[in-house]
């Protein structure tokens, strides 16, 4: 696990316990973070799209802000990998940034507790959800030197 996802993890704790506020975290993931998979991984790996949708809470001028993603995940047992893409939905991408890097994650049965997307420009996101069948949906969290950006809710469909 790199600096920036250990760190990304800890703003997420401590935002979540000094605001009271739920933002994407649950109780497991924060405090599970070093152990391994208690069920089975579903396979998540090949190629995911669909959109992300900015909550108003954050959003400073980014309320509803929809755009579209791509996911191409790399699954290597319950670790995940790959890459991420995003296009113009009703508003350019955080930070205007198309693409990023899946640094780390994990999926635990359907449940992806920490998928750390990485931008070149510093901005680092972290999804959650569940995925069954060919779908996926969560929550998500954008944040930059420690200060959340934006945050809202993805879904997306398998692809390939």
């Amino acid at each position: 696990m790199n600096a920036r996802t250990l760190m990304l993890r800890n703003v997420v704790a401590l935002v979540v316990a000094s605001s009271g506020i739920f933002v994407i975290c649950t109780l497991q993931s924060c405090t599970s973070v070093a152990s391994g998979p208690s069920q089975p991984a579903v396979d998540i790996s090949g190629t995911w799209e669909g959109s992300t949708s900015a909550g108003c809470f954050m959003a400073r001028g980014r309320c509803n802000a929809y755009r579209l993603i791509t996911m191409s995940i790399v699954q290597n047992g319950s670790n995940l990998s790959g890459s991420y893409t995003c296009a113009y939905g009703n508003m350019i991408c955080l930070g205007d940034m198309n693409s990023g890097t899946i640094a780390t994650g994990r999926v635990d049965g359907s449940y992806v507790p920490d998928l750390g997307v990485q931008l070149s420009n510093g901005v680092d996101c972290l999804y959650q959800g569940h995925f069954t069948g060919n779908q996926g949906e969560g929550g998500y969290m954008c944040l930059y030197g420690g200060r959340m950006l934006e945050q809202g809710s993805w879904q997306l469909k398998r692809k390939s």
